[in-house]
This record gives structure tokens, C-alpha cells and sequence, in this order.
């Protein structure tokens, strides 16, 4: 649910550990606003590994969302949580600020993460693409990346890969092998190579 903050942003995420007999929740993504998203996975570093110990949750939780503005965003903004959702911290913003504002920064999808603790999370278009009178048939599928629970990211960029721009979901196995899928992508695909 969202607009949990005062001014209306960040969202309430709820959660429960014994097969939904009882819930929790709180409030998280302060100045984020829309189209959040919550993902977990392992630590990379050995600092969350002993905050995760301490805690006794066994996974970073991830929540990530537009901002700072409402809809247009520009940027993906990424809180993380050690403590199984409890507590949030803000780490980086998705894009570097001379992309936001040029507006070529994108909806965030669901991210998954692999066995190292890096995390994945798929893209396309940006807010300009919601513009009736802008060209929609050559959105291409991006990949943001972060190797630092969120510190900083690298993006990818699939050439030719024209998806709609809300559609393209990522997935991983238990070999880290990532598969990506977009609707009216050509082609739909995998990388063993992060």
C-alpha cells in the first residue's frame, strides 16, 4: 500500500513468518512514490552478514520504487533492510543525476539476486515513454546491476530488444544463470556472465 509516509510517498509492506497466521508490517521508502517492488537475497559484504546474524533473518530484504517525484520519478530510488523488514535503510539511487534529468531513466521492475549477493533488476522506456505522442516501438530492455547491496549500479543495455514498458521480468536458478523475458521482445533470452 502506498502513501505511508506524511507527505504521501513510500509505501506499508506487510509480512508474515508463520505461514500467515499473524502479520507485521511498517513503513519504508520515504520519498519513493510509485511502482515498488521487494526482493531479497544474500549479503555481499561481511558487515550485513553479521547484521543479518544478529537479527536472525537470513537474507538482505530489498524494496525499491520511483522518486523522488510522483509518477515521472525520475530515478529508482533502493532502501535495504538486515532485519527481515523491520528497519530500512536508503542506499543509492538507481541512475546518476545528468540521466534523470534528461528523463532516460526507467520504470523499476522485480529484481532477483544471486548466490554472491549481486542484485538484477530488469527495465525499459522512462517516463517520457508515457507520453501518448511518443514513439513506443523501439523500447529497449535494460538491466540495472549492483554488486553492493545498492551502493552503486551498472546498467545494460539489450540492443534491439524492444519491449513494452512495463513488461520485462527477470529470473534466476540455482546456478545464477539470469533469464529475462519482455512481452514483444526479440528475442527473450539468458546470460550465464551476470
Amino acid at each position: 500500500m502506498k502513501g505511508a509516509h506524511a507527505d504521501g510517498s513510500g509505501a506499508v509492506i506487510a509480512w508474515s513468518d508463520d505461514d500467515g497466521d499473524s502479520w507485521s508490517h511498517t513503513v519504508v521508502g520515504e520519498r519513493s512514490w510509485d511502482w515498488g517492488k521487494v526482493f531479497t537475497g544474500p549479503a555481499t559484504c561481511d558487515l550485513t552478514r553479521s547484521e543479518l546474524e544478529r537479527s536472525g533473518y537470513p537474507n538482505v530484504v530489498y524494496y525499491c520504487a520511483t522518486g523522488p517525484t510522483l509518477i515521472v520519478g525520475p530515478n529508482q530510488l533502493h532502501y535495504r533492510s538486515t532485519d527481515g523488514g523491520k528497519s530500512w535503510e536508503r542506499v543509492g539511487d538507481g541512475f546518476p543525476l545528468e540521466r534523470t534529468r534528461a528523463l532516460a531513466a526507467g520504470y523499476p521492475q522485480g529484481g532477483v539476486v544471486d548466490s554472491l549477493g549481486g542484485f538484477f533488476r530488469t527495465w525499459a522506456g522512462s517516463s517520457l515513454h508515457f507520453l501518448p505522442v511518443l514513439d513506443k516501438s523501439n523500447i529497449n530492455v535494460n538491466v540495472l546491476r549492483s554488486f553492493d547491496e545498492g551502493e552503486s549500479f551498472s546498467n545494460v543495455t539489450l540492443p534491439n530488444s524492444y519491449s513494452s514498458l512495463l513488461e520485462p521480468t527477470i529470473a534466476i536458478d540455482s546456478q545464477d544463470t539470469l533469464y529475462l523475458a519482455a512481452v514483444a521482445a526479440r528475442p527473450n533470452g539468458f546470460s550465464r556472465d551476470g
